[in-house]
């Protein structure tokens, strides 16, 4: 890791601990990780993929860097999603309503299909 990444992951840290973005984080570039969170989450660096597992509840899932990727599960509950870069993905469960600030060109988030309702009819014979 050269020594530029370093100074910008100890920056983004700090960053995430003066204005208080998340009580936990996720500070690394190309990782993946996936986990139940509670409370505040963050993902700061660039192009990491993070899967937030369906238990999680989330009051503020902060996105600080670009290309990131996140998908929340079913079942998952996140209230705000903050985003400060550019080029992030949030994938949310159909139906999650939640309030947005965005800051930074590309960011999306894109709320997946209802699921399909198995039919109840029989299929004729």
């Amino acid at each position: 890791m050269t020594a530029k990444r370093i100074c910008i992951c100890v920056g983004l840290a700090l960053l995430a601990g003066a204005c208080g973005c998340s009580n936990s984080t996720l500070v690394a570039h190309n990782t993946a990780r996936n986990g139940a969170f509670y409370g505040d989450y963050g993902v700061f660096g660039n192009n990491n993929q993070v899967t937030i597992a369906r238990d999680s509840r989330l009051k503020k899932l902060s996105i600080i860097g670009d290309g990131n990727s996140v998908t929340v599960e079913d079942g998952a509950r996140v209230v705000k999603i903050e985003f400060w870069g550019k080029n992030n993905t949030v994938s949310i469960p159909f139906g999650l309503k939640l309030r947005e600030a965005e800051v930074g060109h590309g960011n999306a988030i894109v709320q997946r299909p209802e699921p399909a309702q198995e039919s109840m009819v029989p299929a004729a014979p």
